[in-house]
């Protein structure tokens, strides 16, 4: 799902505290949603069915959804909301993540709030595809190939804004060639490693574009040392320069 769920605007954080036997009614969710319970249990009741949410058992809840929140055990939770594009309709269990892990992507956007600056609003949007990245994932890889693919993507997607990021640099990361990292990505996402970078920066290019960002901070903020040079692979990828994007 991290393929196609592309954030659009970030919401809000905060941690909630329900109380067993607590209900809430939630009429046309304003925002989706990442809830994470660091303790106890809670119950999504909707139209078409119900799932519970506990420790071990994050959920994703989306826009615009009718829902009954019932507290079944006393329960913390950490909520991430935000707008998206590309995403479920539906209510889902996600996989287990570390709390830990989870409390240092709340943190780490809680920081980021703090100063409202362009590279803040990155490192939140980073921090928000970290977390997905996580809780999308599948519970085991179907083979060292799948694992490896895995541990690359996550690299890219945590080093995109670097300029200096190669696709050496990846394989390196992953322990494995140049060429063995290309035919992975060819065979199992029908991609290279290089288009695949090239796919990362341009998304949030275009959505640095459309928030109307200067063209040189953005080409900065999405690994381009040169103004030049990403406006032509800008062009190149949409078919128009940054400024006629809308």
């Amino acid at each position: 799902m991290t393929e196609t769920l592309t954030i659009t605007e970030f919401g809000c954080i905060y941690t909630s505290r329900d109380t067993k036997g607590r209900i809430l009614d939630l009429k046309n969710r304003y925002y989706s949603c990442f809830i994470v319970p660091l303790k106890g249990s809670i119950r999504f009741t909707y139209e078409s069915g119900s799932i519970v949410s506990d420790s071990e058992h994050p959920v994703f809840i989306p826009k615009g959804l009718t829902y009954r929140n019932e507290c079944l055990e006393d329960a913390v939770s950490l909520v991430f909301n935000f707008h998206a594009q590309g995403e479920s309709n539906t209510p889902a269990v996600l996989s287990r993540i570390s709390h830990q892990f989870a409390a240092e992507k709340y943190r780490e956007i809680e920081k980021a709030q703090l100063q409202n600056t362009s590279e803040n609003k990155m490192i939140i949007f980073s921090e928000l595809y970290s977390l997905a990245s996580k809780l999308f994932a599948t519970a085991a890889p179907h083979s060292p190939a799948d694992e490896t693919v895995k541990k690359a993507v996550e690299y890219i997607r945590a080093n995109y804004s670097q300029s200096a990021l190669t696709v050496a640099q990846v394989a390196r990361d992953c322990f494995v060639s140049e060429t063995y990292l290309r035919k992975l990505f060819v065979k199992k996402m029908d991609i290279t490693p290089f288009h695949y970078i090239t796919k990362v920066r341009m998304h949030h290019a275009r959505h640095l574009t459309r928030e109307q960002f200067p063209v040189k901070e953005i080409a900065g903020l999405v690994g381009y040392a040169d103004i030049y040079q990403f406006s032509r692979a800008y062009k190149k990828y949409f078919g128009c320069c940054p400024s006629q994007t809308v």
